[in-house]
């Protein structure tokens, strides 16, 4: 009788020692992953960051300066300083060619303007659709616009070099499928998002 009751009290007991663990190894994991999260919104906003600063340091900033939305399955953050809209991110996830591709895409004030493009997230083939991470990519869509000239919202990745129109950047040799799959990504957050702001800013 004994036996079972000293098997019975350790289970309880180690069963209890482990789901503490466990609550503690995901609360740590959880803070890292939004520490790694702020430090990405902070970035492709390009909200400077002093050097070495600490994880509260990155969450005071974050609090202090950008404004999260979250409406009908779009997320984007809104850059405010000294009560003046600065740019915003809008979070954008789908599936590439291998596996998720999640990041986010920054504009200007005027809300039409890309600012840059981060990837945080993907799977894609090294060498190939990976290089959409790579700054010979991203920096493309610097200064580009998220509509044509005739005001069709939505961005292009097209084939060859060189390709100047206003919402147009070059496509990775080697890559097709996962560039159009980006497009997609990035143009289906592009029209969220404006749906969202439409008559706001």
């Amino acid at each position: 009788m004994k036996d079972k009751l000293y098997t019975i009290l350790f289970a309880a007991v180690f069963g209890t020692l482990c789901g503490a663990l466990l609550t503690w190894v995901d609360s740590v994991t959880r803070s890292k992953l939004d520490s790694e999260r702020i430090r990405s919104v902070l970035a492709v906003l390009e909200i400077p960051v002093e050097k070495g600063a600490t994880d509260e340091d990155l969450s005071y900033l974050f609090k202090r300066t950008v404004e999260v939305v979250e409406k009908e399955g779009l997320r984007y953050f809104r850059h405010v300083e000294d009560g003046r809209l600065q740019g915003a991110a809008v979070h954008f996830e789908g599936f590439g060619m291998w596996g998720e591709i999640k990041g986010y895409l920054a504009l200007e004030a005027d809300m039409r303007t890309i600012r840059s493009v981060s990837f945080y997230e993907l799977k894609e083939t090294a060498g190939k659709g990976a290089r959409i991470a790579e700054p010979e990519f991203r920096d493309q869509f610097k200064g580009k616009r998220i509509m044509d000239a005739a005001g069709v919202p939505g961005i292009r990745i097209k084939k060859g070099k060189g390709h100047t129109e206003q919402n147009a950047v070059d496509a990775i040799t080697g890559a097709t499928v996962t560039c159009g799959k980006v497009e997609a990504i990035l143009n289906d957050a592009i029209k969220r998002f404006l749906k969202e702001v439409s008559g706001g800013q």
